[in-house]
């Protein structure tokens, strides 16, 4: 179920991002699905927005994630709901253990927007609720991982700060502007219209900066071979102008993510966008497998038509 959203009114310049008005799932609103009881319902689900952050919520049902951008995880997992990044791809299968009607929900702190309804009918035959919620593991992502979580407690190799400059807006300013929705790491809505439609390439620099280099976006000038594992630690710098999540995606390779603001993770998957919330590090490890020319960025448009990207070579 592909979740777009969909602008109706023209925005000539955004550069925090354009946030469609109206929800859709595979170009519908209110879409409505027929379901079996206490069948599996497998959803493969991409945000193709350009920028909202869409947390996926199905009250009442048993949701287990699969599968992320690029493998299956090295273990099945239930999970109440699943945040899905502007690029991201997650697989999920949904169990429902009544008949009748299930709504799929973008849910934010501040409520909640229909995308999906689950129109659920008794089978003639099922399986148990507590056959599905067994875990189930995934031998060949565990060994593909044994490498990646070698170099887990190292330290970085490379190393990104996410950040941005805003100079004034027709004299209204705009340094360290911040942002209205600030809930936790990530805006879930454009709450600041008004800077946000002033906002230009010339008074806005969204910024991919080398820790170690100092150099920022197209100046960066990394080069790999190939089959070699790269650890990277991108931080998204909560002292930016703006400080927002950035859904940073990585084309021609795949990366593994082993720590999220210092915490290990536990149960990995090949991934090629991963988000990251304002004031937040992770650490990813890098499988440079494909040689040529290639590009890192924010998945937000205007972030990348802005500045935020770089190229990178693999030899």
């Amino acid at each position: 179920e592909g979740l777009i959203p969909y602008n109706r009114e023209t925005v000539t310049h955004a550069l925090m991002g354009r946030f469609g008005n109206v929800l859709l799932t595979n170009w519908e609103t209110g879409k409505s699905i027929s379901v079996v009881q206490n069948n599996i319902l497998r959803l493969y689900l991409t945000n193709a927005a350009n920028t909202r952050t869409f947390n996926v919520q199905i009250p009442g049902a048993i949701i287990k994630r699969v599968a992320g951008d690029a493998s299956e995880y090295e273990q099945t997992e239930i999970v109440t709901h699943q945040i899905i990044a502007p690029s991201e791809r997650y697989t999920l299968d949904v169990f429902f253990p009544k008949s009748g009607t299930y709504t799929m929900k973008h849910t934010t702190p501040d409520g909640s927007e229909t995308l999906t309804i689950f129109d659920v009918t008794v089978p003639s035959e099922a399986i148990s609720e507590e056959v599905f919620r067994s875990v189930t593991t995934n031998e060949a992502v565990v060994e593909e991982m044994i490498r990646v979580r070698a170099m887990a407690s190292q330290e970085p190799s490379k190393s990104l700060l996410l950040d941005a400059s805003i100079g004034s807006m027709n004299g209204h300013g705009g340094h360290n502007m911040g942002h209205a929705s600030t809930t936790g790491a990530i805006e879930w809505e454009d709450d600041m219209k008004a800077m946000n439609t002033m906002s230009t390439n010339e008074n806005t620099v969204w910024k991919i900066i080398d820790a170690d280099t100092k150099k920022e976006n197209m100046d960066i000038d990394w080069k790999f071979t190939t089959g070699e594992f790269v650890k990277m630690r991108v931080t998204n710098s909560k002292d930016s102008s703006h400080p927002m999540q950035h859904p940073f995606h990585i084309h021609g390779q795949r990366f593994a993510v082993v720590s999220i603001n210092g915490d290990e993770q536990s149960n990995l998957s090949w991934k090629d966008t991963v988000l990251i919330g304002s004031g937040e590090t992770i650490d990813i490890v890098v499988d440079m497998s494909n040689p040529g020319e290639w590009m890192a960025h924010c998945h937000i448009s205007e972030h990348l038509h802005s500045g935020m990207m770089f190229t990178f070579t693999v030899e």
